[in-house]
């Protein structure tokens, strides 16, 4: 059967993960998630870094940045693509024009929302999860995956930002021959973003080989370094409140991936009256 990630996610709740938190806060002096989504909406009641990815609202990176900051009111983004390009591959004219529009908005950067591991693993049977749809103008092979996280610590210094979003690849049929590869993988990768101070971020992805609460819950324990987190989508206001519970501050991002109000704009302006009625429903003041 197929099901959405947003669906399954909903489904699960926070199950499997609940158990490793507790726990990982204590090991890392810090919550063991980091939802995406930014921050302060100018209430100093709100608990999280409430944000919205940028290429949810538009290409038009000003456009974005003047409703997230003019609009939502909030002073946080999250960056993925913009201009029609993903944030990897910006140049040099373009990472400074994209600074002076976050300066002119007075937006921060929650995280560098990265395509980091999200591709085959090499010499495993090719992923029936192999994605063919919208990569956000971004397509890097097994062979392109050091070079492009060194891009996206140097992405992180030039939009100050400490941390950045990773995968770990589509997800196989069978991941248990791989699995230990895997995460010596994303352990390699800590330990690098450590260097720089950076935490590096495993997004939970139906289409990779953590999906689920259970498997997110598993990668933590296998890899429990401080500078590896968990990009956790929570799903609902059940969820929402166990982070207030577990003392979660960090990034909390909008992504939508709906389109159902016509444009991409509209359809986010909708989901954040929507994330702010959870929010609400929870007993969050954002």
């Amino acid at each position: 059967m197929a099901y959405t990630r947003r669906s399954l996610l909903a489904g699960l709740g926070l199950v499997g993960l609940e158990a490793v938190m507790p726990s990982f806060v204590n090991k890392a002096g810090a919550s063991s998630l980091t939802a995406a989504l930014a921050a302060e909406m100018g209430s100093s009641t709100c608990p999280f870094r409430l944000a919205v990815i940028n290429d949810e609202i538009t290409q038009d990176f000003e456009k974005a940045c003047q409703i997230v900051s003019g609009d939502f009111g909030l002073s946080w983004i999250e960056l993925r693509s913009m201009w029609n390009k993903n944030l990897t591959e910006l140049n040099p004219k373009e990472i400074e024009d994209a600074r002076k529009i976050l300066e002119k908005h007075k937006l921060r950067v929650t995280d560098i929302a990265s395509p980091l591991f999200k591709t085959d693993w090499p010499g495993a049977p090719r992923s029936s999860k192999s994605e063919s749809r919208d990569q956000f103008h971004a397509d890097f092979d097994a062979s392109a995956q050091d070079k492009l996280l060194e891009r996206c610590i140097s992405l992180a210094h030039s939009f100050n930002t400490d941390r950045i979003r990773c995968f770990d690849y589509w997800r196989l049929d069978d991941q248990k021959p791989y699995r230990a590869a895997i995460n010596a993988t994303l352990q390699r990768a800590a330990e690098r973003c450590a260097k720089n101070n950076l935490i590096l971020l495993l997004e939970n992805e139906m289409s990779c080989n953590t999906a689920t609460g259970e498997e997110s819950a598993a990668v933590l324990k296998a890899i429990p370094d401080r500078n590896f987190m968990l990009n956790w989508d929570p799903g609902n206001a059940e969820a929402l409140q166990a982070l207030m519970r577990d003392g979660f501050h960090y990034a909390l991002s909008l992504e939508t991936h709906w389109r159902g109000a016509g444009t991409p704009e509209a359809s986010t302006r909708v989901s954040m009256e929507g994330l702010r009625r959870t929010l609400t429903k929870a007993g969050i003041s954002c």
